[in-house]
């Protein structure tokens, strides 16, 4: 923890985010103890330069390693920022050790073996999800499999369901690859609750398994394929991220005082600053508006050196593209996944019915 009690050296990243010597230090420790450890085995760091994305994609196994997860929280001291190493054999995870330094705690798992927990010296502990909710959970499967087979082409082989306490990304569900992380209170909710949160969830795995399925589908909504849209200037720290949609790379044409403009969807935070007092997950911190940007270059389009940032209900043509079967409309990713949920379940008395059913069409057509 010398490096953590010390001063921070601050780089800056092609991002904007920051980088520390602590970055660049465990990354040299952890690479070169991995490939001591498994010579035979690549190791893709966030920190990795210069390895080809044709060579790692060809890879079948490797070790994934984030270094310093947390590095702006790192250079606040505030001790929210840990060390994670995954072993992924054929696109999936079969190993995965989390460490949080300066609480001294480590979780670590192996498939087939279990979950554990450890505080400092003391012996694991394994860590557990209740019979009652696996119970449930094994329900709610059961009675989405006949549902889900018509759509079985673009599904992956094995799904893969974590249950965490809730203390990443707000205690909200997200996906990762082919898994579907559940926080503790959703995995504990009624059977009907979990099957909606299951479809939802589902629909991000096909999504992001299917990329040129995914812009057809963003089109139903009238979402169109543009370059990666990126926060300007001072705002860019303020950004946050949807685990499910980190990249914002699909744009839509609205109308505002008679003139048309296309606009992407964009999270920021409220305030420059997170504020103890105040407390709270980022989603009391969230804004979501419509950034207008220029269709060929994907960049904002700026006055008086800000991005021209528009709320939904402030244009013309938005909803009557996305329609009104939801109020999830923060990514067209989420408005597609609420609308899939509706139809996997049936919903009946839908403002915008065709939406589903344009959603089912596709997915069978394909």
């Amino acid at each position: 923890m010398k490096t953590y009690d010390g001063p921070a050296e601050i780089e800056t990243k092609e991002d904007d985010s920051p980088l520390t010597q602590a970055d660049r230090a465990a990354h040299d420790c952890i690479v070169a103890a991995l490939e001591q450890l498994t010579p035979d085995i690549p190791v893709l760091s966030e920190e990795s330069e210069g390895i080809p994305t044709e060579e790692r994609l060809g890879w079948k196994r490797f070790w994934l390693v984030d270094p310093l997860d947390g590095t702006k929280e790192f250079i606040k001291k505030t001790g929210q920022f840990t060390v994670n190493i995954a072993l992924i054999e054929n696109g999936e995870p079969t190993l995965g050790v989390v460490l949080a330094p300066a609480s001294d705690l480590e979780y670590f798992a192996a498939r087939g073996s279990g979950a554990f927990k450890r505080l400092g010296q003391a012996e694991p502990q394994p860590i557990k999800i209740s019979e009652a909710d696996k119970a449930k959970l094994r329900e709610v499967i059961a009675a989405a499999k006949p549902k889900l087979a018509k759509f079985a082409k673009h599904l992956p082989r094995r799904i893969t369901l974590i249950k965490t306490t809730g203390k990443d990304e707000g205690a909200a569900p997200y996906t990762r690859g082919t898994s579907i992380v559940l926080p503790r209170r959703t995995a504990s909710q009624s059977a009907k609750g979990l099957e909606r949160l299951f479809y939802h969830e589902l629909f991000h795995i096909i999504s992001r398994g299917n990329p040129r399925l995914r812009d057809q589908l963003y089109e139903i909504i009238g979402y169109k394929k543009c370059g990666v849209v990126s926060l300007p200037g001072d705002m860019m720290p303020r950004r946050i991220s949807n685990p499910d949609a980190p990249v914002v790379e699909h744009c839509i044409r609205v109308l505002r005082n008679d003139e048309t403009y296309w606009v992407a969807p964009v999270l920021f935070s409220r305030t420059a600053r997170y504020d103890p007092e105040t407390g709270g997950t980022f989603f009391r911190y969230l804004e979501f508006r419509l950034m207008q940007i220029d269709r060929k270059t994907s960049a904002a389009i700026l006055k008086d050196s800000m991005p021209l940032l528009l709320k939904p209900d402030a244009v013309e043509g938005f909803f009557e593209q996305i329609g009104r079967n939801t109020n999830y409309i923060i990514h067209p990713e989420e408005t597609l996944a609420n609308n899939f949920v509706h139809l996997m379940t049936a919903k009946q008395d839908l403002k915008n019915p065709e939406i589903p059913e344009n959603i089912e069409q596709l997915l069978l057509a394909e």
